[in-house]
């Protein structure tokens, strides 16, 4: 894409990439997505649908655009002791920051035995 495509189509590509991921998972559209499944990590990283994350396919403004998009547009749901392995990880293994880029968390929080669902909305999780 190299960013010739204006941004608007671009953006529908990126949501496009959303329902095949979420096709692949099973994931619908409203659920938090999990990015410890397994599914989710081989269609993540895994030809074709990793192209968009790739700067030397879409060139670097195109793959930091989609990358960012994606990551602020999901909820991600994590047990809390996932939090670390999604900021210290790339979920597309393309090397980006997930801290600079995740707006919204679903955390399960284990409390006696019983499980707590919180969620987090942050404009920038450090």
């Amino acid at each position: 894409m190299h960013a010739k495509l204006p941004l608007n189509i671009r953006l529908i590509v990126y949501d496009f990439w959303l329902l095949e991921i979420r096709a692949v998972t099973g994931y619908r559209s409203k659920d938090a997505i999990y990015p410890i499944n397994s599914k989710f990590a081989m269609a993540a990283k895994g030809v074709p649908l990793n192209f968009i994350f790739n700067p030397d396919w879409v060139g670097e403004t195109v793959a930091n655009e989609a990358a960012s998009y994606i990551y602020s547009h999901v909820a991600w749901r994590l047990h809390d002791t996932h939090i670390p392995t999604l900021f210290a990880n790339d979920v597309f293994g393309q090397g980006y920051n997930p801290r600079e880029l995740v707006r919204k968390l679903v955390i399960s929080i284990r409390s006696r035995n019983r499980l707590i669902q919180g969620e987090l909305e942050a404009r920038r999780l450090h």
